[in-house]
């Protein structure tokens, strides 16, 4: 009983830990897709000045600032504090800092800021440094997830085998209550048999006397 206990306990931690992983892991993958869908209608704001390409880019930084409040949550301690978990943060942030200082500048009708900014391959450089780098944490969160998904047939394994060594035990313990149980019967048969052999010469001395 102490066994399977302590394996499901440490099962239900490893569950937890899993989903929240998974959690992880698709807000990762989210926020590389907002980032494309927000540099894709800032530059589409930025070429044309019509305001409704802002609407998808600030749906999308809203959505990007909750996965990061999230993923500060989620993020198991060892991988909230890695080099590869800063960096992707730092990226985004860097990445973000660009975007709405093209967009203010073209809201205050400078535009040679904003095309300077366009031309150049500032722009392209940190999206792909940030992809990498999405790819980098990506990678570690499957290595964890793998870790975590050992660990828990690790645990089903123990508590099988607790479960199996229980059952074996309340054998055993059946068959020496048996045996002890027979052996009991038998001694009383014989103390029975011993009293009776007594009583009845007992009897047979006193019908001599008699």
């Amino acid at each position: 009983m102490w066994l399977s206990e302590n394996a499901y306990r440490r099962m239900t931690d490893v569950i937890v830990e899993l989903q929240h992983t998974h959690i992880v892991r698709t807000s990762i993958n989210t926020l590389v897709r907002d980032l494309v869908v927000a540099e894709s209608s800032q530059r589409g704001f930025l070429l044309t000045g019509d305001s409704q390409y802002l609407a998808p880019y600030q749906k999308a930084v809203t959505g990007m600032i909750g996965l990061l409040k999230q993923l500060d949550v989620r993020t198991p301690q060892a991988m909230r504090e890695s080099d590869a978990m800063v960096s992707f943060k730092t990226l985004l942030a860097q990445k973000l800092g660009e975007m709405s200082l093209t967009l203010r500048m073209r809201e205050q009708d400078r535009p040679e800021v904003a095309n300077f900014v366009i031309s150049s391959n500032v722009g392209l450089e940190q999206m792909e440094a940030f992809r990498q780098q999405g790819d980098a944490l990506a990678a570690q969160v499957e290595a964890l997830l793998a870790t975590k998904r050992g660990e828990l047939y690790r645990l089903l394994n123990v508590a099988r085998f607790g479960l199996v060594v229980g059952v074996l035990a309340a054998l055993l313990a059946f068959v020496l209550y048996v045996r002890q149980a027979r052996a009991l019967q038998q001694a009383d048969i014989r103390q029975k048999q011993r009293l009776e052999a007594e009583r009845d010469a007992l009897e047979s001395q006193v019908r001599e006397r008699t």
